[in-house]
């Protein structure tokens, strides 16, 4: 569901200088201290930053979940136990 790249990435390593280039613009390389840069990467990594766009809108997760179910689950549950109860007393009377 996400869009293609319209090109290849191209990547040019010339001594220690790295270049990165989408058709005919530029992509921005992070290394080790820029603001963009993910922990947990060797020092002497280069980190190139491609968006990623979605095609369509996107499903939304993370939602409420089933904790009202549970919730209105166990009322019920309650709610019976307590008419059962009740029933057993008036027949036992």
């Amino acid at each position: 569901g996400y869009v293609l790249l319209d090109s290849p990435i191209r990547i040019t390593i010339a001594g220690n200088r790295v270049t990165a280039m989408l058709g005919t613009s530029y992509l921005k390389i992070s290394v080790k201290g820029d603001a963009e840069w993910v922990e947990g990467q060797a020092d002497d990594t280069y980190q190139i930053s491609v968006w990623n766009n979605p095609g369509v809108v996107l499903p939304n997760t993370g939602g409420s979940g089933t904790a009202m179910i549970y919730l209105i689950g166990m009322m019920l549950i309650g709610l019976a136990s307590v008419g059962l109860i009740m029933k057993n007393r008036r027949e036992a009377a």
